[in-house]
């Protein structure tokens, strides 16, 4: 996480309304490169991804692996819902509420989150 992200998160808290943008951001480019071939359609992030065919059960988990590695949450079972999954900006939400519940306010797994978050970024 670079300074200007780790600031902005220090002075506003971990689930404000820059730091659901950032994610978002991180989702949408995830969700274009690795279910849409890298073809943005310009899809509204509210629109669900399952009942517009963007996504099928193979890409929600494949967004699970990236949400459980790239924001350093665990996404379980019981949290495998539309309500959670369904669209960018429910993702976001959830993840936003994951971190602050789970008390995962520190780095996102060394990540900096304005490198391109289509490539899956490995920590050691």
């Amino acid at each position: 996480m670079n300074d200007r992200i780790a600031a902005t998160i220090a002075a506003t808290g971990p689930a404000t309304d820059a730091l659901r943008a950032l994610i978002t951001n991180a989702v949408r480019a995830f969700v274009v490169e690795h279910c849409l071939l890298g073809q943005d359609p310009g899809f509204d992030n509210a629109e669900s991804l399952l009942e517009s065919g963007m996504v099928d059960s193979t890409g929600i988990m494949a967004i699970v692996a990236f949400l459980e590695e790239r924001f350093g949450i665990d996404v379980e079972d019981a949290e495998l819902v539309a309500d959670n999954l369904d669209s960018v900006a429910r993702i976001a939400a959830y993840v936003a509420r994951k971190r602050t519940f789970d008390g995962a306010c520190g780095p996102m797994v060394g990540h900096d989150l304005h490198t391109d978050h289509s490539q899956p970024v490995h920590s050691n």
